[in-house]
């Protein structure tokens, strides 16, 4: 079965799909107002959710669309990463990050959050 959800905010847009076992999210535009933050946290609450409700062993995260993050924004991806470090053993999976490496925030914070919880975080 195919499912799939789509976020808009502004000029921001988020969508998960999955199949199967695979959850999936993709980021575009600019994630940069209060009102994004909002639906970031619901977004990976949500995501945490159905991870676990299919035993996902990897959530992937494309970020190849997503032109700008805010810091604000960018903060509910460590506040998603610390409950899953914190999730005990059968309840942990992976997220895998796709990014541009041609834009710098991109490169930097992922890294940041690649050291942060190297456990559970690859980039792509």
């Amino acid at each position: 079965m195919n499912q799939e959800s789509e976020v808009k905010t502004g000029r921001f847009v988020a969508g998960m799909s999955e199949e199967s076992s695979q959850l999936a999210i993709r980021l575009g535009g600019h994630a940069d107002m209060p009102e994004v933050v909002d639906a970031l946290s619901a977004l990976w609450m949500r995501v945490h959710a159905r991870a676990l409700d299919l035993k996902a062993p990897v959530v992937t995260v494309d970020l190849r669309t997503l032109e700008f993050m805010s810091s604000s924004c960018f903060r509910t991806f460590v506040v998603w990463l610390s409950h899953l470090a914190q999730a005990k053993d059968g309840e942990r999976y992976r997220v895998r990050f796709l990014s541009d490496a041609t834009r710098y925030w991109q490169r930097k914070g992922l890294q940041v959050l690649s050291a942060f919880a190297r456990d559970v975080v690859t980039v792509e």
